[in-house]
């Protein structure tokens, strides 16, 4: 369930004229990172929103060599969705200079997080860990972890009832543990332990906690892949849409980390996560 922040200078010159669809809301979305284990970072995004009449694409990248020096790329024409077949995950993105696999280890899982008369929100967490090798275009290819969701909403965002979102994921060579945290009128805490839903569960920015295990992210390590408000950026680069686009389905604000975690009372369980947390800053809420 992740978000973007375009670079106005990169996006501006790749402007595609929006399309022509139904006046229905609809939100495609694909989320994929790779982390070898020296610690740099592979971040995309594939998504395509349509709404009133538009649709817009959005590609997008951000990488990390390990030090906190990271650059982000983005396109409004990032060409065919990532594709899956047999428990592999292809995307090659020509504007990003991307090419990118990720081979499943551990089972699909799926939640509907949302049902409403206004619409649902579906996530599909494809690979929980994958094997992933990762070459992009200015950058030494990565081979890691990696991790892959898709999300599918047809309720517009400004009408989410979020006031704050959690989510995060932790790979290792034993452990494959995803997490969503959701505050506002419709509370939801969900905790996934190799595509198994736990019980309990309870979730900050430094522990996640199950019944009978926790994750301890730990903040010496912790490193900033992004902090920043999200959408204003792509609204300001696409003429119009902003006269369509509620002003409140732009006011979100994300910090996105990196952190070295374990589970509790392993002593060989050591890996990476990636973890964020987005606040909606709409007038609404």
């Amino acid at each position: 369930m992740r978000q973007w922040a375009p670079d106005l200078a990169t996006i501006s010159s790749q402007y595609e004229r929006p399309r022509l669809v139904s006046t229905a809301f609809r939100l495609r979305k694909w989320y994929v990172d790779c982390v070898p284990p020296d610690g740099r970072v592979f971040i995309g995004y594939w998504a395509r929103a349509t709404w009133h009449g538009i649709s817009v694409g959005l590609g997008s990248a951000i990488a990390d060599d390990g030090t906190g020096r990271h650059r982000e790329r983005s396109t409004l024409r990032p060409g065919p969705a990532p594709t899956l077949q047999h428990g592999v995950l292809t995307w090659n993105c020509d504007r990003l200079g991307l090419n990118a696999v990720w081979k499943a280890q551990t089972p699909t899982a799926h939640r509907r997080l949302l049902s409403t008369p206004a619409g649902v929100v579906d996530w599909t967490c494809h690979m929980p860990r994958a094997a992933a090798e990762v070459r992009a275009t200015g950058g030494p290819p990565l081979t890691g972890f990696g991790y892959a969701e898709f999300l599918d909403m047809t309720m517009a965002p400004w009408d989410l009832p979020i006031h704050e979102l959690r989510w995060g994921r932790y790979l290792s060579a034993a452990e494959a543990i995803t997490w969503i945290q959701w505050l506002g009128p419709e509370p939801r805490a969900l905790v996934l332990r190799a595509g198994q839903e736990q019980a309990d569960a309870e979730i900050s920015d430094d522990l996640i906690a199950w019944t009978g295990g926790q994750l301890v992210l730990a903040c010496d390590t912790r490193r900033v892949l992004r902090d920043g408000d999200v959408g204003s950026a792509l609204l300001a680069a696409l003429p119009g849409i902003a006269r369509v686009f509620p002003p409140a389905s732009i006011r979100v604000h994300e910090t996105k980390w990196l952190s070295r975690a374990r589970i509790a009372g392993s002593a060989n369980d050591d890996g990476w996560a990636i973890h964020e947390r987005v606040i909606f800053e709409g007038p609404q809420r």
